[in-house]
Order: C-alpha cells, then sequence, then structure tokens
C-alpha cells in the first residue's frame, strides 16, 4: 500500500493545482517591477508617507501619491513594498513611478524603479513547489497504473 493511496483524485488535483497557482503568483510578484516598467508609462509622485513594514521590523514602506493618465484621472495611493532602512526617499520628495494600466483597476498596477519584491515570492515559492512535489508523481503514477490495468493484447 502506497502512502498516498488513502487520498482521493481531487484532493491531488486540488494540491496540484494550488501548487501551479503559487508557482505562477510567485513569478509574477519576483518580476512584477520589471514587467510594470517595460509595459507601463512613466510618470512622477510624491512620497506623503511613511509606516513600518508589518511583516519585517527593518524596512519601511512608502505611500506615494501620483495622477494617472489613463481611466478617470485623479490623484491615487501606492503603497510600495519595503524598503531596507536608512530608506532612501522622504516626504514630500518626487520620485519616478510606473503605471501598467489596467481594464480591471482604474488605477492600473503601479510600481517604483527600485523597489525589492519582498518575502512573498520566496514564500510562494516554497510552498508551490511543495504542493506540485506531493502531487504530481502521484497523479502521474495513477495514471499509468490505469493505462497499464487496462491494456489488453
Amino acid at each position: 500500500m502506497h502512502l498516498f493511496d488513502v487520498l482521493p483524485p481531487y484532493v491531488l488535483s486540488i494540491l496540484a493545482f494550488a501548487g501551479t497557482y503559487c508557482l505562477i503568483f510567485a513569478y509574477y510578484k519576483q518580476y512584477h517591477v520589471q514587467i510594470v516598467m517595460k509595459y507601463g508609462y512613466e510618470t512622477t509622485g510624491t512620497v506623503v508617507d511613511t509606516y513600518q513594514d508589518p511583516w519585517n521590523k527593518e524596512s519601511v514602506c512608502l505611500v506615494v501619491d501620483y495622477i494617472a493618465k489613463t481611466g478617470t484621472g485623479g490623484i491615487f495611493k501606492y503603497y510600495s513594498n519595503g524598503y531596507p532602512l536608512p530608506c532612501p526617499y522622504e516626504i514630500g520628495q518626487e520620485v519616478k513611478i510606473w503605471i501598467k494600466p489596467d481594464k480591471l483597476r482604474s488605477t492600473g498596477r503601479a510600481a517604483l524603479e527600485d523597489e525589492q519584491p519582498g518575502k512573498l515570492p520566496i514564500i510562494l515559492f516554497s510552498c508551490g513547489l511543495v504542493m506540485c512535489l506531493l502531487s504530481y508523481p502521484e497523479i502521474i503514477r495513477r495514471i499509468f497504473n490505469l493505462l497499464l490495468n487496462n491494456v489488453t493484447v
């Protein structure tokens, strides 16, 4: 008896789907800044506030006001990922911000030039890898067992 034989197929399918989704989302979050800078447009914003990063006490996050060139216009706020202390920006300082227009969000997707992805991509990648390594080999084993048991010569 195999360890995973007690699991129904739908549990393995859900685990495989969740693991694959985590891997894809980890890739997106890792390269978010590069994607926004490549496909977006540059504008300027003003740092209006900073706050302590709740996940990392050794970094600070920025709040940037900017004006979007598309959508409804107006002033929007962008909350950045963490910057290591001491922060390279001060309140009131003008910064370059890139905006990638998005049909689902009137503000689009935003990123600062030197923004770091943080810890989320590493956590998502680790969880996704574990889920995929647990589920895909078992799914493949079950498929081969079905194929080999149904073959008639």
